[in-house]
């Protein structure tokens, strides 16, 4: 019998056993208990994939919630590309501050959306959120950057 694990055995957890027995399960109501309400939040990771159910093109965003309300907390939005939401996609682009010339530029220029921050709004109707982006700003530049002054 093979004496490997599958994880391991220096990591010690039990510290966190008092609190996981606290911790309470949200049901798979994934960022219900964010209440509604506008939050600066930077943009982890934007994504193009595919819906499993069609096919169909998305976009995926992941949002960290800078605070101070539901801090360090998660937020997605996901955006079907069709012709019928080309025109939402646009402007959620653009709310970005990212403008194309030719939409199919897309793929190779969400790199420049990571770290993002944008206000965004998050609403909740029959049971499902939906995030609606406001307006963005880039981080500050690093140290090692040449400042304009």
């Amino acid at each position: 019998m093979n004496n490997r694990t599958a994880y391991d055995e220096s990591i010690d957890l039990s510290q966190f056993d008092p609190d996981y027995q606290r911790a309470e399960l949200n049901n798979g109501q994934l960022g219900q208990d964010i209440p509604d309400g506008q939050y600066l939040v930077s943009v982890e990771e934007a994504r193009l994939g595919r819906t499993q159910s069609t096919g169909k093109p998305m976009l995926s965003w992941t949002l960290r919630i800078l605070g101070p309300t539901a801090q360090d907390r998660l937020l997605w939005k996901h955006r079907v590309i069709s012709d019928k939401t080309l025109a939402w996609v646009k402007q959620e682009l653009a709310a970005c501050g990212l403008v194309l010339e030719k939409f199919s530029d897309l793929p190779r220029r969400l790199p420049e959306l990571r770290a993002l921050e944008i206000t965004v709004v998050k609403r909740t109707r029959d049971g499902r959120y939906d995030i609606y982006f406001q307006r963005g700003r880039r981080q500050a530049p690093e140290m090692d950057e040449e400042l304009p002054f």
